[in-house]
């Protein structure tokens, strides 16, 4: 059961915490991260979300993303999901805050209400993602896509691809 700290429209914390299913249903704002990593051959890895998951299902997105639990530091959330979802250990050196995003998205016909501060981090790290093993079901599959290409989808609005505002906030912080 995943509880979280409530914060108000500037992203404050408001001192409540939330189950993760009350918060959706009630459109409370919460905190979330979003993690870009890049390789040295230029490329980012993308995730293939599960078709199962509750919110943009069988969708491409940054390499890892999720809730930062209630106490949680955005930092230690960041390191917790890269594990979750690809199953790489990162390091706090190598994280590097380029941003935050702040998102409003009604989904499921306004049963699911997505209101959320996300702190965005780019990682420099590589891996063979033929070693990744799926393990929480929110992952289907993943891969490397070249940065020029990725940039190209995120300008032209690629439907199958989302949380577009963190991708341009990872751009600018490696001027591309």
């Amino acid at each position: 059961m995943e509880y979280f700290d409530i914060l108000d429209e500037e992203g404050d914390k408001t001192g409540e915490k939330k189950l993760r299913s009350e918060v959706h249903r009630d459109g409370d704002w919460h905190r979330n991260v979003h993690i870009l990593i890049v390789n040295s051959k230029g490329e980012a890895l993308l995730q293939h979300r599960s078709k199962d998951k509750d919110s943009h299902p069988d969708m491409w997105d940054m390499s890892s993303t999720g809730h930062i639990l209630a106490g949680e530091e955005d930092n230690e959330s960041a390191l917790r999901e890269i594990k979750e979802e690809v199953g790489i250990d990162v390091s706090l050196a190598q994280l590097k805050n380029v941003g935050e995003t702040k998102q409003s998205e009604i989904l499921k016909g306004g049963s699911f209400i997505d209101n959320e501060f996300a702190s965005v981090y780019l990682v420099q790290a590589g891996f063979d993602p033929r070693q990744v093993k799926f393990t929480d079901g929110e992952v289907q599959n993943i891969k490397w896509v070249p940065l020029a290409e990725l940039k190209k989808w995120v300008d032209e609005g690629k439907p199958d691809l989302i949380h577009r505002p963190a991708y341009k906030l990872c751009f600018k912080a490696i001027n591309l």
